[in-house]
């Protein structure tokens, strides 16, 4: 019968991937998609042969370890609307074990801890008003307004003034405040002092380094700084240089990533695919390692991660949901 000798190569490929999962992980996802595909064929034939069932099987159980792919069901982790009526998030931070989430339209901030989902509303709009983007570090909220950098909460105190021209983003880390000057393509650094205030403006990115930052998307930062584009392009520049940073090894490819999550601490960078209704996992320099599929990802506008608490939540706009971590 032809589909023995067919059955005989992908129950020796899957049983290959399988024991090379974490030894050869590439290696392994191809002889594990060579396999499935073999497997498809079989099946066309539509023969019965109990060793056709086993292998079908061995294929679904391993399907998670070997391609690090997982099907899940999101869980709703809060709704925001409950905390405060009509919220409806923009832009999410995470610090401290907290998340922090910006309704832009209607002028407030909220907290929510990871681990027991206490939350709380930061600031409201008699507080902040047209609020442009914002960053956390520990428990302090800092928002970019249209003249500068203000840390909020019962009220605010203006930290850093505008120097620069046109659009920015903000990021903290370390318990420095950082502004990425899309007109100006360039990254400055604000180094924290004591009593929530900040030194003077350096200029991140070395002397030798021409950037441009005119159609930035998003950013993140862990230590080395992450800058989306349209397209999945993302650059990555460590110690204010450029480094290598190539998207490898996702099946299938993205088209585009709509946001990203890079957290000094997570060991993995998060990489958002509404189209693709999942969430991608890679390594520090661009390496597939896990992706997470579903419907309702698709709805999602931005990612925040705690691999501590195990947990990928992804903001809605009016929820956030939440996707157990299997990959670590």
């Amino acid at each position: 019968m032809e589909y023995q000798g067919l059955l005989s190569q992908a129950t020796s490929e899957v049983d290959q991937a399988i024991s090379l999962a974490s030894a050869d992980p590439e290696r392994s996802r191809q002889l594990f998609l060579d396999s499935e595909q073999k497997l498809a064929q079989i099946q066309a034939l539509k023969v019965k042969d109990p060793k056709i069932e086993e292998l079908q099987k061995k294929v679904g159980e391993s399907r998670a370890a070997v391609l690090g792919e997982y099907t899940i069901e999101p869980e709703l982790f809060l709704d925001l609307g409950l905390l405060s009526s009509g919220f409806k998030g923009d832009s999410v931070s995470s610090s401290g074990g907290s998340i922090y989430v910006l309704d832009k339209a209607g002028s407030r901030v909220v907290s929510i801890a990871v681990d027991t989902k206490k939350s709380k509303v930061v600031a409201g709009p008699t507080v902040i008003e047209n609020p442009i983007d914002m960053a956390s570090y520990e428990d302090n909220v800092f928002v970019l307004f249209s003249d500068g950098i203000y840390l909020v909460g019962s009220n605010k105190t203006k930290v850093i003034e505008k120097t620069w021209s046109g659009d920015a983003l903000i990021h903290s880390f370390a318990g420095n405040l950082y502004v990425l000057d899309k007109a100006g393509n360039a990254v400055y650094r604000y180094s924290g002092l004591p009593g929530n205030t900040f030194g003077s403006q350096q200029s991140w990115l070395s002397s030798s380094t021409r950037a441009d930052f005119s159609g930035t998307l998003g950013w993140g930062m862990n230590g080395a700084i992450y800058v989306l584009y349209p397209n999945s392009r993302i650059l990555k520049y460590s110690l204010g240089s450029p480094q290598g940073f190539s998207i490898s090894g996702v099946s299938p490819e993205i088209g585009n990533v709509d946001a990203l999550s890079a957290d000094p601490d997570n060991q993995y960078v998060y990489l958002l695919d509404k189209a693709g209704k999942r969430v991608v996992v890679v390594d520090k320099n661009g390496k597939y390692k896990a992706q997470y599929i579903n419907e309702q990802i698709s709805g999602a506008t931005r990612v925040v991660v705690s691999e501590a608490e195990k947990k990928i939540i992804l903001l809605t706009g009016e929820k956030l949901l939440s996707i157990e971590i299997k990959h670590i």
